[in-house]
């Protein structure tokens, strides 16, 4: 009365899960990975327009002495 010689034991799914399907990480785990980071027009201002320095910044550049 040896079962276990005549067939060996075989893990189920439920033991074994990661061994049949590797498993993948959710939206929730790695959103940037899923869509990139846009940076926000708050974050970077200078991004969006270039900074123009005002006449009071650099009078000598507007008339030269």
């Amino acid at each position: 009365e040896l079962p276990k010689v005549q067939e060996p034991e075989r893990p189920t799914k439920e033991e074994v899960p990661k061994v049949r399907e590797p498993r993948q990480p959710t939206v929730e785990e790695v959103p940037k990975v899923q869509e990139p980071k846009q940076p926000t027009v708050e974050e970077v201002p200078k991004a969006q327009e270039p900074r123009r320095p005002t006449i009071e910044e650099v009078p000598k550049v507007q008339e030269p002495r």
